[in-house]
């Protein structure tokens, strides 16, 4: 119960902060930059534009950076890991 009111106590804090800094001169600009950040921080990554090949190099053509991720989840999806062998009684 004790920890649950510390964090009470600081996201209040936090807050009565934010306020001011909005309620302040740079209120305006603050608030716009704050929406688009966590605008940008919402959205997907649409376009991968550079990937490295397995032997480290940078693969920027799209389709050698379509063709490594290929290989990179063909890999991972059939990848056998090591395990015992079941005993038997």
């Amino acid at each position: 119960m004790l920890a649950k009111t510390a964090v009470t106590k600081a996201k209040n804090a936090e807050m009565d902060a934010l306020y001011e800094k909005l309620d302040g001169p740079e209120g305006e600009k603050f608030a716009i930059r704050l929406a688009k950040a966590r605008h940008r921080a919402f959205l997907d990554i649409r376009v991968v534009k550079t990937v490295k090949s397995a032997d480290g190099r940078v693969l920027r053509k799209p389709v050698e950076v379509r063709e490594r991720w290929k290989e990179y989840v063909k890999k991972l999806l059939n990848e056998e890991f090591p395990r015992r062998e079941a005993e038997e009684e």
